[in-house]
């Protein structure tokens, strides 16, 4: 009777005994310990641990081993680290691994069955069949860089959108589209929007449009909506909508021109009338006009004058005052500064060089001009000294009286 119940006892414990997360069999228990993440995602690995242990008699379990078993929807896929050789585990001891598998991204989402095997002599290979919830994580696909370049009105440039897949599973009928409608630019060769057949887990992709900014596109910063879809493994459509950035610019074009002058001659002096001219396409803001000092001539009233906006085409006038030195040059030059603030707020300096011609006598006489301002400051001199003169003279004379 004692005899049969050691039998018995002995072919009990050789039977394995499942549970959710603790099989039993021979001299050893396998417990799944943990898994992380919690929940496990499709398509990205998953670390499981597990621990056996032998309490359940007074002898060893002699050549213990564990190993990962590949069922769907967990495999292993590093062969070196699939099976853990434990060795010898004596009474009372424990032992635990660590396995890293891989969830395939078409697992259903709920439990599925991780299952690991434990074998040591003597006994039936004992089986760990634990369930580890399963849960794909929200898809996420981002923007993540725009490539814009900076547009001139009338120019075609390529916009390139990067997508990224931040999750682990794969999307599918991935939409990328620019609303265009009552901005200056226009699609060019294809549509306003790309389509991508899908997006692996982690993965990128580029999109790319060619547009073109209308010729009457106005210098400044547009906002350029842009949407994006796609759909999960399950079909969930998912949409979300942003904005982009497209600067157009214009080169200024400031031109500046003698509109009226009164110096006709070298060693003269008279006023001289400066027109300013904005060919560009953007307007300008804070312009002031500035005659640099040069030794050709001087200037003797305000040098720098201050003009304000100055709208594309369109036009302002600075006048001055200037002395031209003796020369023999049959042209003044006068060398110009203009500052001013662009459209986007950045300040600016331009120079630039005019001309005005300059006469001989016999040229002046040639061409019948004649102007006090073009009188030498020697002729003024003598005419202010004989009328100084005159005055100290009469006004003695009345004094005598």
């Amino acid at each position: 009777m004692r005899k049969f119940l050691v039998v018995l006892m002995l072919a009990t414990m050789a039977l394995p005994v499942l549970a959710d997360t603790v099989a039993t069999g021979g001299l050893i228990q396998v417990r799944l310990l943990k898994h992380e993440p919690s929940p496990a995602e499709p398509g990205a690995y998953a670390d499981i641990w597990v621990s056996v242990s032998n309490s359940r008699s007074s002898y060893a379990a002699v050549n213990l081993y564990c190993e990962a078993v590949d069922q769907h929807p967990f495999s292993v896929d590093d062969e070196k680290n699939r099976r853990k050789e434990i060795g010898n585990l004596n009474p009372g001891y424990d032992a635990s691994m660590k396995w890293r598998v891989l969830v395939d991204e078409n697992a259903v989402p709920g439990n599925n069955i991780l299952e690991i095997t434990c074998k040591h002599d003597g006994y039936p290979a004992v089986k760990l069949e634990a369930d580890v919830y399963v849960q794909p994580t929200e898809a996420v696909v981002a923007i993540e860089s725009v490539d814009v370049p900076v547009m001139k009105p009338g120019e075609q440039k390529q916009i390139t959108v990067r997508l990224k897949n931040l999750a682990q599973v794969s999307v599918k009928e991935v939409s990328v589209k620019l609303d265009l409608e009552g901005l200056s630019f226009a699609p060019i060769g294809s549509t306003g929007e790309k389509q991508i057949n899908s997006i692996n887990g982690r993965g990128e992709e580029n999109v790319s449009f060619t547009i073109i900014a209308y010729p009457t596109a106005l210098p400044g910063v547009y906002k350029i909506p842009i949407t994006l879809s796609y759909y999960d493994r399950l079909g969930k459509e998912y949409e979300k909508e942003d904005v982009l950035g497209v600067i157009v610019d214009a080169e200024t074009d400031l031109r500046a021109n003698v509109e009226e002058t009164g110096v006709y001659k070298d060693d003269s002096y008279g006023e001289v009338s400066l027109e300013i001219v904005n060919r560009g396409l953007e307007d300008v803001k804070f312009l002031s006009v500035k005659i640099l000092p040069a030794p050709d001539y001087v200037v003797t009233s305000a040098s720098d004058i201050y003009v304000g906006e100055l709208s594309s085409d369109d036009s302002s006038s600075a006048e001055y005052t200037i002395y031209a030195e003796p020369t023999n040059a049959s042209e003044l030059q006068l060398n110009l500064e203009l500052k001013y603030t662009d459209a986007f707020n950045q300040e600016k300096t331009e120079t630039a060089t005019i001309t005005t011609p300059l006469y001989t006598e016999e040229e002046l006489s040639r061409l019948g001009i004649t102007s006090v301002a073009g009188t030498s400051l020697m002729t003024i001199g003598i005419i202010i000294l004989i009328v100084g003169y005159a005055a100290y003279w009469l006004h003695k004379r009345f004094k005598k009286k």
